[in-house]
């Protein structure tokens, strides 16, 4: 299974390589076309995600609801709803957090 982004890339390599149009690079791929043409509107919240990934490095065995509600995080960035941690690859970890706007 291939994540949109991938299939994001594979739809713009046929269009470039084969000049072919979108509608024909997205059924040759059976990718919907919605998918393809979707652009993020969320907020990258970088300073967040850099607070959040410089605890969780010095703080491996926190959980979410520590490093989140703990008040670990600084008063000037915003609150998350909903925090993600999780460890792959070695000692890479990778955050994901939702802001509720």
């Amino acid at each position: 299974m291939v994540g949109p982004v991938a299939v994001r890339e594979g739809v713009a390599h046929l269009r470039t390589v084969f000049e072919i149009s979108e509608r024909r690079a997205c059924s040759i791929r059976h990718a919907d076309r919605k998918m393809v043409r979707y652009r993020s509107c969320r907020p990258p919240e970088t300073a967040l995600r850099e607070r959040l990934r410089t605890l969780t490095t010095e703080r491996r065995r926190f959980g979410y609801r520590r490093i989140s509600g703990g008040g670990q995080l600084s008063p000037s960035l915003p609150r998350p709803t909903k925090l993600r941690l999780r460890t792959s690859r070695g000692l890479e970890v990778h955050v994901m957090v939702i802001v509720r706007s």
